[in-house]
């Protein structure tokens, strides 16, 4: 008869492995979707649209000294005007003096052009990203399977095989990290945050099994 601890990861193991299952049926789809999404954002004309827009704001801040020591933050003048990915932008800041001796800061911004042209460059970009992001969560969850069956399988936790998966879904979940940390950003550190969880966890396990081995050798 199984030990308790034992059949209740043999059970955990079982209902992974279902969930798992049905988050890969998911993503799955969503890989499918973006592709086919992606050919229909390719069919909109180029001139099917266009946005034109500006914007402008005024930060005056009074000749006081409390108010100055306050706000003291140092604002990086700027005077952009030209083409970035095909549209046309300009962007104007200014930190002056006025002759009350007021800090005046000047904000204007500006969107000539912005055309369905751009919006399938932005949306292809964004559907490549999402893309790749799917493609490492569904190789991740493939190794998280296997892991979920040796555990639903193991007559303990710190066997070789249950060991061997786990270390693949560490690997799996690294690669996933990084694609994570170049394509999403900020959100990349969460992501780093989980693997290093789970190695510490796979760190943790490899340890007990080396402890249970010289247990049985002892024995």
């Amino acid at each position: 008869m199984k030990n308790e601890n034992v059949a209740k990861i043999n059970k955990l193991g079982k209902i992974s492995r279902i969930f798992i299952n049905i988050v890969r049926v998911f993503v799955i789809i969503g890989i499918v979707c973006i592709p086919i999404a992606c050919i229909f954002v390719m069919m909109i004309p180029n001139d099917s649209m266009k946005v034109t827009g500006s914007g402008s704001a005024q930060i005056i801040i009074e000749d006081d000294e409390f108010l100055e020591e306050l706000l003291d933050i140092e604002i990086e003048e700027a005077d952009i005007d030209g083409n970035f990915f095909g549209m046309d932008v300009k962007w104007f800041v200014t930190d002056e003096k006025d002759a009350e001796s007021n800090r005046v800061i000047s904000i204007e911004g500006g969107l000539n052009e912005f055309t369905a042209k751009q919006v399938k460059f932005v949306a292809l970009g964004s559907a490549f990203s999402a893309e790749i992001l799917l493609i490492c969560i569904l190789v991740a969850l493939c190794f998280a399977k296997k892991l979920a069956i040796a555990l639903e399988n193991c007559n303990s936790p710190f066997e070789e095989e249950v060991l061997r998966r786990m270390k693949g879904f560490g690997i799996a979940l690294a690669v996933w990290a990084g694609a994570v940390l170049l394509l999403g950003g900020i959100s990349g550190i969460f992501a780093a945050f989980v693997v290093i969880i789970v190695l510490l966890f796979i760190s943790v396990f490899k340890y007990g099994a080396q402890l249970q081995q010289e247990s049985d050798e002892t024995l």
